[in-house]
């Protein structure tokens, strides 16, 4: 018999807050079946498309931040610093998701990515990763380098101690030189058109330039969102990370099949990524599938 496999859904600190966690909470484990969150508690640079997010769509991410309350003692004698985001200095989101997620027997794991941060590798390329002709690859801290390594330390510490169930490490590794500096993503079908309409702008200088030559940017704004709109339409634990939309799913049935192969390979967990860049339906394929 397949033993239950955990789930929890992958977000980031400026989801809870936008929406509120108590939302997202209802969304996770009410409408999709889900059974946790994880959090990004120290996450990369990055520009993505947020199709619920009552605040904006396409937002930036502050990278190479973390996004909770440090312990600074953990720090104290280190040549690398955390850099608090802005979210984390206004809300103590990952103290209060902890609090929040446990009222409602809901799990919360930490999820950081360690090496992959321009920010800190700005600040010391000297503990970054260096190619043979003695360029720094700012965007990677170096895995050998005795500062990065403790540093690494220190973080998964300090998030181990906050109360979640587990650290989620990524990034503990070289990357390489296409890894890339900077993440876009878009996990919603745009299409040419699509593409062509977020890319517009209307900026104050942008709308009177274009309300001077006669044109109503408000009602032509509705006829291009209505545009938009009609075109989206054993001795290892085993975890798996699934994306429940399309290209990688388009029905509860094929994400069904996929979390069915992943019990009868022995996983215990599955991860669905993620909750701020998928449609709100997307928890209802989740649900269907669990089920």
């Amino acid at each position: 018999m397949i033993s239950p496999i955990e789930t929890s859904f992958f977000a980031f600190a400026s989801d809870l807050l936008d929406e509120g966690i108590g939302t997202v909470l209802e969304n996770v484990a009410g409408r999709a079946g889900a059974g946790g969150i994880t959090i990004a508690a120290a996450y990369h640079h990055g520009r993505d498309i947020f199709p619920h997010n009552p605040a904006g769509k396409v937002r930036f991410l502050d990278g190479g931040a973390i996004f909770f309350r440090p312990d600074s003692r953990r720090y104290s004698d280190l040549r690398l610093q955390p850099r608090v985001s802005r979210l984390a200095a206004e809300s103590d989101v990952l103290a209060d998701l902890c609090r929040e997620a446990a009222a409602r027997s809901l799990n919360t794991r930490g999820w950081a990515v360690f090496l992959h941060n321009y920010a800190l590798g700005e600040a010391h390329p000297e503990c970054a990763c260096q190619n043979v002709f003695g360029d720094a690859l700012l965007t990677d801290l170096c895995p050998a380098n005795p500062d990065v390594r403790a540093y690494v330390r220190a973080l998964a510490g300090d998030i181990a101690s906050k109360g979640v169930a587990a650290v989620v490490a990524e990034s503990l590794h070289y990357h390489g030189l296409v890894h890339g500096f900077h993440h876009e993503r878009y996990f919603i079908e745009l299409g040419t058109l699509g593409r062509f309409l977020l890319g517009l702008c209307f900026c104050d200088s942008c709308r009177m330039s274009a309300e001077g030559r006669g044109v109503d940017v408000v009602q032509r704004l509705n006829l291009d969102l209505e545009a938009y709109r009609s075109i989206i339409g054993r001795q290892c634990r085993l975890s798996l990370i699934v994306r429940p939309m399309p290209p990688d799913c388009d029905a509860a049935e094929n994400l069904a099949q996929k979390l069915a192969v992943a019990g009868e390979a022995g996983a215990v967990e599955v991860g669905f990524y993620h909750y701020g860049l998928m449609r709100l339906k997307s928890l209802d394929l989740v649900r269907a599938a669990l089920g």
